[in-house]
């Protein structure tokens, strides 16, 4: 039998107590992942996080990254961290899960790159809410104007819009639903 997944979670806020909470319990649950170390810069709401895994020990700093036998750094601090805390796990030789958005700005996600390739480390986004864009797009009462075409790129969906002309929301619905243009949105958004 393989090994539990070893996983360190720095940032214990709400993306991590709605999201990975659950998911990281189902795992230890399955024996497919043990939640080891958690850091965040407030000890109390650390400790009342890793009170729902027993075998978790709250840390003192970003430090245990290079101290603690971890195979994956689960990032869900602060935007502002991410960089600094993606890098660090490299160092140590960790796969990172970077919570969307990735970086601050476009020097600090290609560093991250850099970092993740250079120490030949995956790096992953967490993207917990990716099909809701496609169905706010849909919902929303803003007329943006006619869907072009979807586009997909690696981490990112982007509607193509001819502004200044009504969406008919009800015919886009429809051909989403079935054919060709619901393989592309399926694409898009990440489902299969």
């Amino acid at each position: 039998m393989k090994a539990p997944c070893r996983i360190g979670l720095l940032g214990c806020g709400a993306v991590s107590e709605l999201y990975y909470a659950p998911a990281l319990q189902y795992l230890e649950a399955e024996g497919a992942a043990v939640l080891a170390a958690v850091y965040d810069p407030d000890a109390a709401r650390a400790a009342k996080f890793c009170a729902k895994f027993p075998n978790a020990v709250v840390q003192a700093d970003e430090s245990f990254l290079q101290k603690v036998p971890l195979d994956l750094a689960i990032v869900a601090s602060p935007v502002s961290s991410h960089e600094a805390h993606a890098i660090r796990a490299f160092e140590a030789g960790l796969a990172v899960l970077c919570e969307k958005p990735l970086a601050g700005d476009t020097g600090a996600g290609e560093r991250m790159i850099a970092a993740a390739r250079r120490h030949q480390r995956m790096l992953a986004v967490g993207l917990l809410r990716r099909k809701d864009v496609f169905r706010n797009f849909l919902d929303c009462g803003t007329e943006f104007g006619t869907i072009a075409g979807l586009q997909s790129e690696p981490g990112c969906f982007r509607p193509l819009v001819n502004v200044g002309i009504g969406i008919d929301r009800a015919a886009l619905r429809r051909s989403t639903l079935s054919g060709e243009a619901a393989k592309i949105v399926h694409a898009a958004v990440g489902f299969q």
